[in-house]
C-alpha cells in the first residue's frame, strides 16, 4: 500500500479454500411451470422413481419416469403449498422444490 510518499507491505497469510466438488453431471430433474396454479410437469433426462413430498413430509404421490412416458409427467389438482419432487437416479439423489398457488 503507497498513501503520499510512505510504502507499507501487509503480512502473508495461505488461504485453504474448500468446497463441495462439481458434479459433472447436471441435475437431469426439471419441473415447469414454477411456481404453478396446481398443475406441472416434472421431466428427467434419466428413468427414476420420484415422490411428491408435502410440507409435513408426507409422500402424495410417487411417480416413475422412463421411456414408456418419455422421461415426463404431467401432475394436476395439487392443493395450495409448497411441494418437494425427490428421486434418486444413477445413486444420486435429485430434490426440486415446487410452489403451487392457485
Amino acid at each position: 500500500v503507497t498513501q503520499n510518499s510512505c510504502s507499507d507491505t501487509s503480512s502473508c497469510y495461505n488461504i485453504t479454500t474448500t468446497g463441495i466438488a462439481d458434479n459433472n453431471e447436471k441435475n437431469s430433474l426439471k419441473v415447469f411451470p414454477n411456481p404453478n396454479m396446481g398443475e406441472f410437469t416434472i421431466q428427467s433426462t434419466k428413468e427414476g422413481v420420484y415422490s411428491i413430498i408435502d410440507e409435513l413430509g408426507q409422500t402424495i404421490q410417487e411417480i416413475k419416469l422412463d421411456a414408456n412416458n418419455n422421461y415426463k409427467m404431467n401432475i394436476e389438482k395439487l392443493s395450495n403449498g409448497i411441494y418437494f419432487i425427490v428421486g434418486y437416479t444413477n445413486n444420486q439423489m435429485s430434490r426440486q422444490k415446487v410452489v403451487v398457488n392457485k
